[in-house]
C-alpha cells in the first residue's frame, strides 16, 4: 500500500512540475504578447501620422501644381500681349 502511495505522490509531483513548466511558458508568452501589442499600437500611431502627412503633402502639391498652371497661362497671355504690341509698333513705323 505504501508503494502505491509513493507512486501516486511521484506522479502528482511530476504533474506539478509539468504544470509549473506550463505556467512558466504561459508567463513568457503573455510577456511577448504584451510587447507585440505595444509595438502594434506604435505602428498604428505611425500609420495615422503617415496618412496625415500624405494628405498634407498631396494638398500642398496640388496647390503648387495649380500655381504652376496659372503661371504658365499668365506667361502665354503676356507673350501674346507682347506680340500684339510689337506688331502694332511695326505698323506705326
Amino acid at each position: 500500500m505504501e508503494a502505491i502511495l509513493e507512486q501516486i505522490l511521484g506522479q502528482l509531483k511530476d504533474l506539478k512540475d509539468g504544470q509549473d513548466k506550463t505556467n512558466s511558458r504561459l508567463d513568457r508568452i503573455e510577456t511577448r504578447l504584451e510587447n507585440v501589442e505595444e509595438q502594434l499600437v506604435m505602428v498604428k500611431e505611425q500609420a495615422i501620422d503617415l496618412t496625415e502627412f500624405k494628405t498634407d503633402t498631396t494638398e500642398s502639391l496640388e496647390e503648387i501644381k495649380d500655381g504652376i498652371e496659372f503661371l504658365h497661362h499668365k506667361e502665354q497671355m503676356n507673350e501674346k500681349e507682347i506680340y500684339k504690341l510689337k506688331t502694332r509698333k511695326q505698323f506705326q513705323l
